[in-house]
């Protein structure tokens, strides 16, 4: 295990042979925040596990800007060190996102807009920019949204909630015997009915392909189900469940089946603000120099 490579020009240069499967990225003043868990990757996961500076990527890395040069960075431990497995250590304002193109022209009201995704990252192939216009994931850049890699955030922006977000990752897997590790819920509803779409067809391939036999059987809250469908994901998600994965439309804090609300991300939106303000004396990390626009979001 090597924790740190601050060499990571010449290691470039010579063509490093060593294999690493899973790397964290992230910001200098985060290093020693997440070597536990690094730790804890490699002596319970049997991941090789090295952490790369944002810092030394930039300067190493060609890219027209600095997602670019992340994500060449990735293509490069994929194809020379092996690596299967990132963490991006910090929020957007730490590591910054790429935007993708959404035209959803034929919805109302229509949506033509760009949307923060890591996809960018793990999605290896070309450079999602076919066209030379920076806008990146349109139809004419060809895309394929095939992940080579696996992506992962700690969405930090300050050391005390790395330490909280890793303390709390720790003691939660502190023991892989927990019965609450092999919870999972899979919902899936309609979408659209002509043409059909239905979310459930695309649980069941989830769950039939994905879902490892130690979490079966899953629990599933499906449109075709008969009785209170908020009612059954809110006990469900009440009850416990190391995984959620939601095939419906919704927002940053709702999920909604057709025009009917459900505030499922209510309970998960309250639980999150806990601790979550930075300790007043603590200065955040330095931001890039040119500022940003937050994305709109859309249900």
């Amino acid at each position: 295990m090597r924790r740190l490579c601050l060499g990571i020009a010449l290691l470039v240069a010579a063509g490093s042979a060593q294999q690493y499967d899973h790397v964290t990225v992230t910001t200098d003043s985060f290093v020693s925040r997440f070597a536990p868990l690094g730790a804890w990757i490699e002596s319970n996961l049997g991941l090789s596990d090295t952490t790369v500076t944002a810092e030394a990527i930039y300067a190493a890395f060609p890219g027209r800007d600095r997602p670019e040069k992340l994500r060449n960075f990735i293509k490069h431990a994929y194809s020379n060190w092996g690596t299967t497995h990132v963490l991006l250590g910090g929020d957007d304002d730490i590591l910054p996102c790429r935007k993708g193109w959404v035209d959803a022209s034929s919805i109302l009201p229509p949506i033509k807009d760009t949307v923060p995704t890591d996809l960018y990252f793990s999605d290896l192939g070309g450079d999602w920019d076919r066209d030379g216009d920076n806008v990146f994931g349109e139809v004419e850049d060809s895309v394929d949204l095939y992940p080579d890699v696996h992506v992962a955030r700690m969405p930090a922006t300050y050391r005390s909630s790395v330490d909280r977000m890793v303390g709390k990752f720790l003691s939660y897997c502190a023991d892989p015997s927990a019965a609450y590790l092999r919870n999972i819920l899979l919902t899936g509803f309609d979408i659209a009915i002509s043409p059909p779409v239905y979310g459930e067809v695309t649980m069941a391939l989830y769950d039939s392909l994905y879902v490892p036999a130690s979490m079966k059987p899953a629990t599933r809250v499906y449109d075709s189900h008969s009785g209170n469908h908020r009612s059954a994901v809110l006990d469900a998600l009440n009850a416990g469940q190391h995984m959620y994965i939601q095939w419906d439309h919704g927002n940053t804090d709702e999920s909604a089946r057709h025009d009917k609300k459900v505030e499922l991300v209510t309970r998960m939106m309250e639980l999150k603000k806990q601790q979550a303000c930075p300790r007043p004396e603590e200065a955040k990390p330095q931001r890039e120099a040119t500022p940003r626009p937050r994305a709109r979001h859309h249900g």
